[in-house]
């Protein structure tokens, strides 16, 4: 295997993973607050390494003024279902400005769903874009059809994608790795 595997080792991520492994599905409001904060903790690795700012010095009449903008060439973009991931990104784009949000349905990428996602994607074709695909729970079929069409179609680069995810398992990454070896790859747990 190849592939970029990111494990996000932060104590407070350890904890807040940890705490899943002895629970069944949970859906109450705990575990929803658990993967909001892990889902945030997570985003913010991928983001602190990809998200560039620009300093713009405001002279006023007795002083300057420094102030940091989001850099308006660079684009950010999440591709989600936003039904199993609503209360984890809504937090996300409240802080990372520049985050574009692309709602597809999984597991079928239909013509609907591409055909969004090529509109959104070629409207900002100027721009240097970095595209997370973020799930729950990562999906070989899903993820690979997905990038497939990233790739193939929209002629998007490797080194543009990366996948997020709060679990993933040792099968789907060896699966994944044998198709795309440069991928980057974040989560918070493998599971056997």
């Amino acid at each position: 295997m190849r592939l970029n595997i990111y494990l996000i080792s932060h104590p407070i991520i350890k904890i807040l993973s940890n705490s899943s492994k002895y629970q069944t599905t949970d859906t109450s409001s705990n575990e929803q607050i658990r993967q909001k904060y892990l889902g945030f903790l997570l985003f913010y690795e991928i983001m602190r390494k990809n998200f560039y700012t620009r300093t713009v010095y405001i002279k006023q009449i007795s002083d300057s003024k420094t102030v940091f903008m989001p850099d308006p060439q660079k684009q950010n973009y999440i591709i989600t279902n936003l039904l199993d991931t609503y209360s984890i990104v809504s937090k996300i784009t409240e802080i990372i400005p520049n985050l574009n949000i692309i709602n597809i349905s999984q597991p079928d990428i239909s013509q609907e769903t591409t055909g969004k996602i090529q509109e959104i994607l070629k409207y900002n074709r100027k721009f240097e874009k970095k595209i997370v695909i973020f799930e729950t729970t990562l999906i070989q079929n899903y993820t690979t059809h997905l990038i497939e069409f990233l790739i193939n179609k929209l002629k998007i680069s490797i080194k543009e994608i990366d996948i997020a995810c709060l679990i993933c398992s040792h099968q789907v990454l060896n699966k994944i790795s044998q198709k795309y070896p440069q991928l980057n790859i974040y989560t918070t747990r493998i599971m056997l």
